[in-house]
């Protein structure tokens, strides 16, 4: 027995067996020694690394391009318009827009200034906008025009003094522009005159010639980013400069093969740390194109990937459903995707077969790659390489220590060993500084003190470290539910019923019940629409019972045309349950 086998205890957290998947240098340290957190703030840190590369196109919108020496421009005049308009350090400037290049200027130059950004999910209700807004204490509000009457409707209840107005056809040409409002006349919304269109506001920034950079402060506010949850209101999380430097870093280190001159096409909004850093920021700190989607449509996917020839692809799971079915690129070369990256809820692994498949088909190279993580953590806090190892969800990436722990009645948290399941935690640089209003205290349900003395971000998921390293997730806590005194694990059940070659979609919630406590639903997608769905039922029925205990057999079963999902493309188990 060598000597590495003799030290090991079994405990993820200390092994660390994923380390032997990372980068090697002459002395044998991996990249999990080389993590190095500037001290600096996100912009700096974009400034300092996209230097070498000015002449570079950084932003690509909807055939403008912008380059890297123009996006720095760009900033600083934006910087210099919120100076003009009083905007001080620490103040908390409410951004709604979608990913349009001036929610790219106002990310950088708010913090730049020392500001804070409160970026504000657009599709959501007046009541939510409103509370975030006054949780906020905003005095700026920076939205799209075409929901500037939404917010008019209730900003005198509010502290903003100060509103302007952006069209998504800003940054186009003059002629562009002209040609999208005569043959789109969604694009003429009236506009309250209380707001400062965006040109205006730009314009009176040439006006400041005070400073606007300030010096760097440790652990300050910089960003209020949104959850996408599946319950509930979104939740505001609080980053700061070092974690959002921090999740590149870690990104970096990873080893992604991504270089300047890539193209990578932005999906996720701009309201979330999936889109600010996982599409946003890491890419740019790279000297890649990031080419800004303003309007997402999972039936255009396909469209998006041949028109855009982006080499970098973040989506959701519930896209890839509508890609492997777009007989408009039944025939495209796919040999330009370098990765295809999906996030922000669990990849069925007979989709992710039938994706890897479609992706071989289509002259790609490369599997399907899987991040892990919350937004909480800045978002992604594992990948997957392209190896092909279906159901995990990757390793931990350099920096970031990923285990499972049980906690007792008492309150005691216990770490699993290799293969054993338990609530999912993450111990990183990139754990979010706190939530913010009136949800500040739910901080204890996601930031934990271990006994190691160190705070772990508890994710809810549970699942397990494999003897190779990866994570796996077996299902959700809150999701869990009980059936006649028997614990019941939905993702368990999905999985066995997507194994059903009929099967497209599946998804398990709960319906209370007398004599059970609790019977269980199942909500089918078939790959084919059937008028009778009783022989698939018997089928999926006899199936389940060869894998399954009896107590997690489907009780009902739905057969739907899609599964529901919320606004940022999860399956909506809320509605699924009310169904």
């Amino acid at each position: 027995m060598n000597t590495s086998e003799v030290n090991k205890t079994g405990y993820p957290s200390i092994d660390k067996p994923w380390l032997k998947y990372y980068k090697k240098d002459l002395n044998g340290k991996t990249s999990d020694d080389f993590i190095s957190i500037p001290s600096c703030s996100i912009y700096d840190h974009l400034f300092s690394r996209t230097k070498p590369y000015l002449d570079e196109v950084a932003l690509d919108y909807l055939g403008t391009k912008i380059s890297y020496k123009q996006l720095h421009q760009n900033i600083e005049k934006t910087a210099k318009a919120l100076k003009a308009i009083g905007v001080e350090r620490g103040q908390i400037v409410s951004v709604c827009l979608p990913n349009i290049p001036e929610a790219v200027y106002l990310f950088y130059a708010i913090n730049r200034i020392g500001a804070v950004s409160n970026m504000l999910d657009l599709r959501c209700a007046s009541k939510w906008l409103k509370t975030a807004l006054n949780d906020a204490h905003s005095e700026v509000l920076i939205c799209l025009d075409l929901v500037s009457e939404k917010f008019n409707e209730f900003l005198s209840d509010t502290e903003v003094k100060t509103t302007i107005s952006v069209s998504s056809i800003e940054s186009l040409p003059t002629i562009k522009r002209d040609i999208a409002k005569l043959t789109h006349k969604e694009l003429n919304p009236s506009v309250p005159v209380s707001f400062i269109p965006w040109s205006k506001f730009i314009n009176n920034g040439k006006r400041y010639s005070g400073d606007i950079d300030v010096e760097f402060e440790e652990n300050a506010d910089a960003v209020i980013a949104y959850t996408g949850g599946t319950t509930g209101d979104p939740k505001g999380v609080v980053g700061t400069n070092e974690t959002i430097n921090a999740q590149f870093l870690s990104q970096l280190e990873f080893g992604h093969n991504c270089t300047m001159r890539d193209r990578m096409l932005a999906l996720a909004p701009p309201w979330t740390y999936y889109g600010l850093c996982n599409s946003l920021n890491n890419y740019l700190c790279i000297g890649a194109c990031v080419v800004l989607i303003p309007k997402t449509d999972p039936t255009e996917f396909g469209n998006l990937i041949k028109s855009t020839k982006a080499n970098f692809i973040i989506t959701v799971p519930s896209w890839l459903n509508v890609l492997l079915s777009d007989k408009s690129i039944e025939n495209l070369d796919l040999s330009f995707v370098k990765a295809l990256v999906v996030g922000a809820d669990k990849l069925d692994e007979t989709l992710e077969e039938n994706v890897n498949m479609f992706l071989h088909s289509h002259g790609c190279t490369t599997n399907v790659s899987k991040g892990y993580g919350m937004t909480e953590v800045m978002a992604a806090a594992a990948c997957s390489s392209d190896d092909g190892v279906i159901g995990s969800v990757g390793i931990p990436t350099p920096g970031i220590i990923i285990s499972a722990f049980t906690e007792n009645t008492e309150g005691t948290i216990s770490e699993c060993k290799l293969g054993e399941t338990g609530e999912i935690a993450i111990l990183s640089p990139c754990i979010m500084k706190t939530y913010f209003g009136a949800a500040q205290s739910e901080n204890s349900e996601i930031k934990k003190l271990h006994s190691d003395g160190k705070i772990w971000a508890h994710t809810g998921d549970l699942g397990y470290i494999g003897e190779d390293g990866r994570v796996y997730i077996v299902g959700r806590k809150k999701r869990m539910f009980v059936r006649n005194g028997y614990k019941v694990f939905p993702a368990t059940i999905e999985k066995a019923l997507s194994k059903h070659p009929s099967v497209s979609q599946a998804a398990v919630v709960s319906v209370p019940d007398k004599e059970h406590g609790n019977i269980t639903k199942a909500v089918i997608v078939l790959n084919k629409p059937a008028t009778d769905t009783e022989p698939i039922e018997n089928e999926l029925q006899a199936m389940l019972t060869e894998e399954l205990y009896d107590y997690e057999l489907p009780d009902i079963y739905i057969f739907d045309k899609a599964l529901p999902l919320t606004p940022m493309g999860k399956v909506d188990y809320n509605a699924l349950e009310k169904m």
